[in-house]
């Protein structure tokens, strides 16, 4: 039996679409130094005080949004998809989109419930339930 091997593309397809990050033959090439400078992201978005909702304009954008976030410095970043083209990301990360060339977003701010007030939080739970 014969085995076929498959050359790895050194180009992501984020990279293709002009998408800053490092191929993983150059991250792999990288010393400790430049390593650094990668961003020490936190596990989980519950870890974070300020989280950013990013709602993209077509499914396009949301498509180079998730290759972003297989790419270079954010591959570790915690995120979560919601509803509309929406993603839900830490405030530091939101200059990484805005970086990406022809990238529309609308960047609002994601609220936690002890920042509305408490008739309003059951209000909100009375007609969409407790999540």
């Amino acid at each position: 039996m014969k085995l076929i091997q498959r050359r790895r593309s050194t180009t992501s397809p984020a990279q293709s679409r002009g998408i800053v990050g490092a191929s993983p033959q150059e991250e792999e090439n990288k010393g400790e130094n430049e390593m650094s400078t990668i961003p020490n992201w936190k596990a989980h978005l519950d870890y974070y005080n300020k989280l950013r909702a990013l709602k993209f304009q077509s499914k396009q954008g949301i498509h180079i949004a998730l290759e972003l976030l297989e790419s270079g410095a954010l591959r570790s970043l915690p995120f979560d998809i919601v509803a509309d083209y929406t993603i839900v990301v830490p405030a530091e990360a939101v200059q990484y989109f805005k970086d990406v060339k022809d990238l529309q977003f609308e960047d609002t701010e994601v609220l936690s419930a002890d920042d509305i007030p408490p008739e309003e939080v059951a209000l909100l739970r009375r007609e969409q339930g407790p999540y």
